[in-house]
């Protein structure tokens, strides 16, 4: 006979032993307060962990968790780096020294570094701390080499330890996706953001679904990689114009098992994603049981891989690709409504009209998610530099790296104190936001920002639209470009970055013609008033000159009509 107990939980006991241990220690040793301080990977910054009288560590602001920031070199955290041994400093005010402690009101601080165990260069990961606002009258330093001391700080170290080994497996995953972010973009260039898009979209569901911030977590991670089994698929079929025939199509089915084997591998090891390729297998199962590869039906299809498969089928309807043209919002919807119950999750389909009806701000969850492609662009006196890479949420802030391809001298040279001001951009089907960034420290095609701010966005834009344009420069040459929003003041269009050899040709443009659907055409004057490269394509701001007001009203009634036919679609769909 045997008896099934619900097993402790790790994280929490491997906490509360770490908070108890030190505090324990903290009244051995007779101080006041203590802290748990973790470097970052690169000691370029430590955060505090756990503290003692305070909820620090489930703080959600990461900028109250840093109390050493490596560029100053001017704290006491410093010194324990350089000289790898226990700090005591006792507050003198006869002496003024160089360095800077963790608590200004401490009169005594004592700090103990973290080694890495079975590391030969005895690597620093964190610091045990202890401050007290009286002077001490215990002799602290045969205290140091006390049995029970050095036993409990062994205790911490071994415990925080298996913190920090998680932590850096984190970053190191995160890392890997800028990799593989890197690598999908030169083979599939017209899905350069579609794992990013379906990674938003389906954390947008989990949301309205009150998912917790740890799934949310996860739901995102296998988005972004619910198509890396396509590594194994030929850039032929990847990219083919047209349809694929039917060897082409087996082929195709195999990548969800493809996906399923690389995720396994790629997140063993890592606790909050344990499971994440079961989610991934699963994103081509289709509610009604005619998916692939094991034909699930219904909820015997995981919650997440439902909710992965709306938002791929979404985005994928909503974005250009090598063999057909993007579907407006209304015909998404009408999709979504048609296939209720068949392909989706009924229950899923209407979250998901909801978000596209609303059409809801992304702007501020962007920048809740770990990780995120775009573009940085520095402004100098002398220059101005847009970089491509990864943006990573990080516990301090974010981290920004930049593209291999990417980065040249003239753009990674730049001191911080000559820029002026530093942006970043990033796109979400046709809506490009835009954030100030604020540089902390740079080096080594990484940049560390402290944090971003979203940017206002322009109210001008009346509707999000793709039609087709021709733009004119002065010399009489036309190209052809997506037109992607339009308004009485303003539009937006995009173009292949591959379109031009030189983009700056682009502010040369003096009007632009946009092709409405009912084969109305409209020539509008004006000028380019800026160009930003995110992905494989270039989005330019063009702003209207001398416009006449006859132009301005049939524009609008185009507007109009549009919301018009989207409002009467949606409605017709509906009462099907």
């Amino acid at each position: 006979m045997f008896e099934l107990v619900e097993a402790y939980n790790l994280e929490n006991s491997i906490d509360s032993e770490i908070k108890m241990t030190a505090s324990n220690l903290g009244k051995y040793l007779n101080f006041d307060t203590w802290k748990i301080i973790m470097f970052t990977k690169d000691k370029s910054q430590a955060l505090i962990r756990y503290s003692s009288g305070d909820n620090i560590n489930e703080s959600h602001d990461s900028q109250s968790k840093i109390c050493f920031d490596e560029s100053k070199q001017d704290s006491y955290l410093n010194l324990i780096l350089e000289e790898k041994k226990i700090v005591l400093h006792r507050c003198d005010d006869d002496k003024i020294s160089k360095y800077r402690p963790v608590s200004k009101d401490a009169l005594v601080e004592l700090y103990f570094p973290l080694f890495l165990t079975n590391d030969t260069k005895k690597e620093i990961f964190g610091c045990l701390y202890f401050s007290k606002n009286n002077y001490l009258i215990d002799n602290i330093s045969a205290l140091l080499t006390d049995k029970y001391v050095t036993s409990q700080v062994i205790n911490i170290q071994r415990d925080f330890e298996s913190i920090y080994i998680e932590y850096i497996n984190n970053t190191n995953f995160l890392n890997l996706i800028h990799i593989l972010s890197e690598i999908n973009r030169k083979r599939e260039p017209y899905m350069n953001t579609h794992p990013y898009n379906v990674a938003l979209l389906s954390n947008l569901i989990g949301q309205e679904l009150g998912f917790s911030e740890k799934q949310l977590y996860r739901l995102y991670i296998a988005a972004i990689l619910h198509d890396v089994g396509k590594f194994y698929l030929s850039e032929d079929i990847l990219n083919k114009p047209g349809k694929l025939i039917e060897i082409e199509k087996s082929i195709m089915k195999r990548h969800p098992i493809h996906s399923y084997n690389i995720v396994k591998d790629l997140a063993y090891g890592i606790s909050n994603l344990s499971g994440i390729e079961d989610i991934v297998l699963q994103h081509h199962e289709r509610y009604d049981g005619a998916g692939y590869p094991n034909g699930l039906k219904g909820e015997d299809i995981l919650l997440e891989s439902r909710i992965l498969a709306i938002a791929d089928s979404v985005d994928a309807m909503l974005s250009k690709r090598s063999y057909k043209k993007p579907k407006s919002i209304d015909k998404v919807i009408n999709e979504l409504i048609i296939n209720k119950g068949k392909q989706f999750d009924p229950q899923l389909a209407q979250i998901m009209i909801n978000i596209l009806m609303n059409k809801q701000k992304n702007q501020e969850i962007i920048l809740t998610e770990p990780v995120v492609i775009g573009t940085l662009v520095l402004l100098t006196k002398d220059i101005s530099c847009q970089i491509q890479g990864t943006l990573i949420k990080t516990i301090s802030g974010y981290k920004f790296k930049v593209d291999c391809d990417e980065c040249l001298c003239e753009k990674c040279m730049a001191n911080i104190r000559n820029i002026i001001s530093a942006t970043f951009y990033t796109e979400n089907n046709g809506n490009v936001f835009e954030y100030d960034a604020s540089i902390r420290y740079k080096a080594n095609g990484k940049m560390y920002l402290s944090h971003l701010e979203p940017k206002a966005t322009s109210d001008y834009f009346s509707l999000l639209w793709e039609l087709d344009g021709n733009i004119a420069f002065k010399n009489s040459i036309t190209s052809e470009v997506i037109i992607n929003k339009i308004g009485g003041d303003f539009l937006s269009f995009y173009v292949h970055k591959n379109q031009f050899k030189d983009i700056n040709i682009i502010n040369s443009v003096n009007t632009i013609t946009i092709k409405f659907e009912d084969n109305n055409a409209i020539t509008v004057p004006g000028k380019v008033t800026r160009t930003i490269k995110v992905g494989h394509k270039i989005y330019c701001d063009f702003k209207y000159i001398n416009i006449l007001e006859s132009t301005r009203d049939q524009i609008f009634k185009q507007i109009f009509k549009k919301q018009a036919e989207f409002r009467k679609n949606i409605f017709s769909a509906m009462i099907e």
